[in-house]
């Protein structure tokens, strides 16, 4: 089970005995299995059909963050069951537990619909399931490789244009090293001017150091002189 949503329990959550109210922590509990179940079925159309007994184990109170756990344990033909648990963030200690939660897949009419899964959804399928989502991490993926790609100049690709003529288009790995270049000497820059200036700072700091000496050493002789001339 993971726990991926934290809550902080706040004065507005609290009931007349100073504790995290229950009504409050069922609705975070129905809306972080909703959002679960959405995501594993892949479609909003979802509705809570049922709800197993509710343990409350112990309470929460004011300034606690709590966090909350869901995990699917069962696929059926147009349902999905859940199991959730809420435990405190810092102790660990368990706060609540719902054994089953049943979630019903919807079609457009409303009517209870063949959702076709059949085992749990990591986030990485899910990522991987959205157009955007994969073209974006293509990107990345080219920027890692042309950070990590050797020094050497790469060699130009020629295509032809409408007139016949063959004209020189980079690849996009090149297009993200000189990026990362950009990116690379200005941070350099900044580097040698931090650097100048704690140089700078630490010439002052002699100065005034060496100033400081001469200035006693010349109280002290003049001391000493005075003392002289009284003896």
């Amino acid at each position: 089970m993971n726990f991926h949503t934290r809550k902080w329990v706040k004065p507005e959550d609290l009931n007349s005995n100073g504790t995290l109210f229950g009504g409050s922590l069922l609705r975070w509990i129905d809306e972080e299995a909703a959002i679960y179940a959405i995501s594993q079925l892949g479609n909003q159309r979802v509705v809570t059909k049922f709800m197993s007994e509710i343990n409350f184990v112990s309470s929460a109170r004011q300034g606690d963050i709590i966090e909350l756990g869901i995990t699917a344990t069962h696929f059926g033909r147009t349902s999905v069951t859940l199991r959730a648990e809420v435990r405190n963030k810092i102790t660990r200690k368990s706060i609540l537990t719902v054994e089953k939660m049943v979630f019903v897949n919807l079609n457009e009419q409303g009517e209870p619909a063949p959702h076709g899964r059949t085992q749990i959804r990591y986030a990485d399928e899910l990522f991987e399931a959205y157009p955007i989502a994969a073209i974006s991490a293509r990107s990345r993926r080219r920027r890692c490789q042309a950070t990590i790609s050797s020094r050497k100049k790469p060699k130009k690709r020629h295509t032809e244009s409408r007139t016949g003529a063959q004209a020189p288009v980079l690849p996009c790995s090149v297009e993200f090293k000189l990026e990362d270049g950009l990116l690379a000497r200005g941070l350099r820059r900044r580097i040698l001017v931090l650097r100048q200036a704690e140089r700078l700072a630490r010439i002052r700091r002699r100065r005034a150091l060496r100033r400081a000496f001469f200035r006693r050493g010349r109280f002290a002789a003049d001391q000493r002189a005075e003392e002289r001339q009284r003896e």
